[in-house]
Protein backbone atom coordinates (compact mmCIF):
# COMPACT_ATOMS: atom_id res chain seq x y z
CA UNK A 1 0.00 0.00 0.00
CA UNK A 2 1.43 3.51 -0.79
CA UNK A 3 1.63 5.94 1.95
CA UNK A 4 1.68 9.73 1.67
CA UNK A 5 -0.76 12.46 2.75
CA UNK A 6 -4.01 13.38 1.00
CA UNK A 7 -2.02 16.88 -0.14
CA UNK A 8 0.07 14.56 -2.02
CA UNK A 9 -3.15 12.36 -3.25
CA UNK A 10 -4.08 15.63 -4.75
CA UNK A 11 -0.94 16.69 -6.15
CA UNK A 12 -0.31 13.05 -7.47
CA UNK A 13 -3.55 12.85 -8.93
CA UNK A 14 -4.26 16.04 -9.85
CA UNK A 15 -7.99 16.17 -8.30
CA UNK A 16 -9.53 19.25 -6.84
CA UNK A 17 -9.82 19.24 -2.68
CA UNK A 18 -13.42 17.81 -1.98
CA UNK A 19 -14.81 15.23 -0.06
CA UNK A 20 -15.46 13.04 -2.62
CA UNK A 21 -11.58 13.33 -3.40
CA UNK A 22 -10.59 12.71 0.67
CA UNK A 23 -13.03 9.82 0.59
CA UNK A 24 -10.63 8.33 -2.34
CA UNK A 25 -7.61 9.02 -0.61
CA UNK A 26 -8.96 7.25 2.66
CA UNK A 27 -9.84 3.96 0.29
CA UNK A 28 -7.22 4.25 -2.15
CA UNK A 29 -4.22 4.94 -0.02
CA UNK A 30 -5.08 4.47 3.68
CA UNK A 31 -7.23 1.27 2.90
CA UNK A 32 -9.95 2.27 4.22
CA UNK A 33 -13.47 0.83 3.30
CA UNK A 34 -15.60 3.19 0.90
CA UNK A 35 -18.67 2.68 3.53
CA UNK A 36 -16.42 4.02 6.35
CA UNK A 37 -14.34 6.76 4.48
CA UNK A 38 -17.91 7.89 3.94
CA UNK A 39 -19.34 8.01 7.41
CA UNK A 40 -15.31 9.62 8.27
CA UNK A 41 -15.43 12.30 6.32
CA UNK A 42 -18.42 14.25 8.36
CA UNK A 43 -16.71 13.49 10.91
CA UNK A 44 -16.14 16.80 12.99
CA UNK A 45 -13.19 16.26 14.72
CA UNK A 46 -10.60 14.33 11.88
CA UNK A 47 -13.13 14.64 8.92
CA UNK A 48 -13.16 16.37 5.73
CA UNK A 49 -13.31 20.16 5.81
CA UNK A 50 -12.77 22.61 3.01
CA UNK A 51 -9.23 23.91 2.39
CA UNK A 52 -7.65 20.61 3.89
CA UNK A 53 -5.61 19.93 0.84
CA UNK A 54 -4.32 23.06 0.35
Amino acid sequence: MLDYSYKEYLQKTGKKDSRESWIDWKVEICGMDYEEARIASIDPDWGWEEGLGE
